[in-house]
């Protein structure tokens, strides 16, 4: 039985490789983690074996303070979302490091009525994928 599994795998890989695919580890992923302070947050370098040029962000994620394990992704859809921590955010991936920036923005009726800087501390999580 063993070996009808072992061959079962060995197909799959030779499969995955015909057709071009490859096969991530998870030793190709990252999880940063630390705080906008005033909207604000320099990484300043990269985990061990990642950079600007080999890795993407899959997704960045925030939490409002007064919402502990609460954690949301997207923009402001509304005053209501800020609290949940879903807020606008922006990230540069520089040769030195990571750059998140994030604003507050406040909409009515489908319209931008203010753009305002943070007012507390949100958590961030940031996962990279290593591409090359």
């Amino acid at each position: 039985m063993e070996i009808l599994r072992l061959m079962a795998i060995l197909l799959l890989i030779i499969l995955v490789i015909a057709i071009g695919s490859k096969i991530i580890y998870r030793d190709n992923y990252a999880i940063l983690t630390g705080t906008l302070e005033n909207g604000q947050a320099i990484i300043s370098e990269y985990p061990e074996g990642f950079n600007n040029t080999n890795c993407v962000i899959l997704s960045i994620m925030t939490s409002h303070p007064d919402h502990e394990g609460q954690w949301a992704i997207g923009n402001t859809f509304n005053s209501a979302a800020y609290v949940s921590g879903s807020i606008p955010i922006r990230a540069y991936m520089k040769n030195e490091g990571i750059v998140l920036q994030a604003k507050n923005i406040i909409l009515t009726n489908e319209q931008s009525v203010g753009v305002y800087d943070l007012s507390v501390s949100f958590k961030y999580k940031i996962v990279l994928m290593k591409i090359s």
